[in-house]
């Protein structure tokens, strides 16, 4: 197409039937399946130039076709002045001879992935006559990708990972923001349902806000906050019935979702501390009354087996008293402590054990003294201990008394 004469002549609807042919483009402007890039330029085989330019690609439309116009232009312009110094001067007439160049009216260049229309070139071509249009140029399959990634070296190729990994995250970012405008722009159509959320307490609205968010959802696209796990979770622990049967008409959490949860609270053998410092903030917020409590313990019978914790990192199912106290027996019985209210029905499990056959005295009475020392410093106030008549916790009880007596004797 380029330097064909023939179309000069034609229409200009004739023309974009016709397209470049790749004699003209460099091979750098061919990617690996073998089509042309998007920003591919025709660079060789041009009309009046000697030497290959080096910029192949197009860097912006504006500025390209300025570069073709001025070069054309220019090219024209130096065949013009140099027909003009060899003419006769005894030509007469306004004719002007048949090997005289005239100057050219225009010059077209489309835009990426079109044909390059040039008017004014005398010089043929290669090209065919009618070539189908091009197809643009499309990105690397899957398969090109995985052969050029065998090529990278080790640390690229973990620069490559990192570099999905992030586009893989912007591209949720963008989701997420969108999803945000979206429902903004739901809300502000609809500001008395704002209204009435402020009105609620934060349990409610939360639910509420948490309905709207998940209710056209699968149930696996489903996301819920911690404070949605929560209430959840309260609920499941009232009943499992109930549960089942709210998850029918609300989308509420699965169980797996809420075990999940469960399993993130450190809640290991022995005396936990982090569960007495939650304590107390929680005792700052009741009243005198409610403060007086009574502690329970109980044992119950467990079927031997050992099971690996890969959490933690260790065997679970032999005898564990909490800290370093573990020995290689297993354990069949298992001793709970816990905390209930006296005037307010709440209740609060603070420590357990596992034990074979059942907890030594010396070990149940260390266990009472650290779980009613801590108790104390939080805010509560103990006032009895429940437990069956198990002959190691009558034995328990029957030290703890005397310890006692021995202590008011000797300090009066």
């Amino acid at each position: 197409m380029i330097g064909n004469p023939k179309l000069v002549d034609m229409e200009s609807s004739v023309i974009r039937g016709y397209t470049v042919c790749e004699n003209h483009f460099s091979p750098l402007c061919v990617i690996e399946s073998g089509k042309l890039r998007r920003d591919a330029l025709p660079t060789r085989n041009l009309p009046n130039t000697h030497n290959e330019p080096t910029d192949c690609f197009m860097q912006s439309p504006t500025a390209s076709l300025q570069h073709v116009e001025r070069d054309l232009l220019s090219a024209s312009v130096k065949n013009l002045i140099e027909t003009e110094a060899v003419e006769p001067s005894s030509q007469e007439g306004n004719e002007s001879p048949p090997w005289k160049v005239a100057i050219p009216e225009k010059t077209y260049l489309r835009q990426t992935g079109t044909p390059l229309y040039v008017d004014d070139i005398h010089q043929p071509s290669t090209s065919s006559a009618i070539l189908p249009q091009a197809r643009p140029a499309q990105e690397p399959s899957i398969k090109h990708r995985q052969i050029r990634r065998k090529k990278l070296s080790p640390d690229a190729c973990i620069l490559y990972d990192k570099l999905r990994f992030l586009r893989r995250q912007e591209h949720q970012a963008k989701l997420r923001n969108l999803s945000l405008k979206q429902k903004v722009k739901v809300l502000a159509r609809k500001p008395h349902l704002m209204d009435c959320l402020h009105s609620l307490n934060d349990a409610t609205s939360n639910f509420i806000m948490s309905q709207q968010r998940n209710q056209k959802l699968r149930p696996k696209g489903r996301r819920f906050t911690t404070e949605d796990k929560i209430l959840a979770l309260s609920i499941l622990k009232q009943s499992g019935r109930c549960y089942r049967y709210l998850s029918q008409i609300f989308s509420l959490p699965s169980r797996r979702t809420l075990t999940t949860l469960l399993s993130k609270v450190r809640f290991n053998p022995g005396i936990n501390t982090h569960i007495f410092a939650q304590l107390k903030k929680t005792v700052t917020k009741m009243t005198g009354r409610s403060k007086y409590c009574v502690l329970m313990f109980d044992e119950i019978s467990l079927q031997p087996g050992l099971q690996y914790n890969q959490k933690n990192d260790c065997i679970e199912g032999l005898v564990d008293f909490g800290g370093s106290e573990r020995s290689v027996g297993f354990a069949d019985h298992a001793l709970v402590f816990m905390l209930k209210g006296i005037y307010k029905k709440w209740k609060q499990p603070i420590c357990y054990t596992f034990c074979e056959n059942a907890t030594p005295k010396a070990h149940l009475v260390k266990l009472i003294k650290d779980i009613v020392r801590g108790v104390k410093q939080v805010g509560l106030h103990i006032v009895a201990t429940i437990c069956d008549q198990g002959i190691t916790n009558v034995a328990a009880m029957n030290i703890l008394l005397n310890d006692t007596r021995a202590y008011c004797l000797r300090n009066n």
